[in-house]
């Protein structure tokens, strides 16, 4: 595994997680100051299930997030070689929240492939980069394709996933 490829993969991963933050810290802001909440875990879903659900869903675009595309990285299944499917990268994906350590500890000893790329027999290659106004114009394209019950799915198992989470390995911890 060459330096310039490891990069790579943190950097897309850097990159697609701070957009995400960016892009949603105004709106935990405005809802955290304006909204008074008995129950914080509802204001935890409301913000969080819309925010997680994108960063679950953000490799479904022919198994490649925008900044992956960008720096010529995809996911792809092991044995077709085929980009992964919408609920392979749903479920890649949300073992971050179960098994975050786990999964740094993945990423940092194997960069091709992290503990959700073992469940889905899946792995990080190499791809021709796109310049990034391509991949925007991409993924215009490409937004009218996703169908809605791809979204439901993915939000349904993200809740779910996050429910056990919080139940039984955080003791009541939110996640956010």
């Amino acid at each position: 595994m060459d330096f310039i490829y490891k990069n790579k993969r943190y950097i897309s991963t850097i990159l697609d997680l701070g957009v995400l933050i960016i892009i949603s810290f105004p709106f935990v802001t405005l809802i955290d100051k304006t909204v008074d909440f008995y129950q914080p875990e509802i204001m935890h879903l409301i913000i969080g299930t819309p925010i997680m659900t994108a960063a679950f869903m953000k490799d479904i675009f022919h198994g490649a997030s925008p900044f992956k595309k960008a720096l010529g990285l995809q996911v792809v299944d092991s044995k077709t070689l085929k980009p992964i499917t919408p609920l392979q990268s749903i479920i890649r994906n949300s073992t971050c929240i179960v098994l975050l350590p786990i999964e740094l500890i993945f990423m940092a000893l194997s960069p091709q492939k992290r503990l959700g790329d073992l469940i889905i027999k899946s792995k990080i290659v190499e791809v021709s980069p796109k310049p990034f106004n391509k991949v925007i114009e991409d993924l215009k394209i490409e937004k009218g394709k996703i169908k809605i019950w791809q979204l439901i799915l993915g939000t349904i198992i993200l809740v779910a996933v996050e429910g056990i989470a919080y139940k039984y390995i955080y003791f009541g911890q939110t996640l956010w």
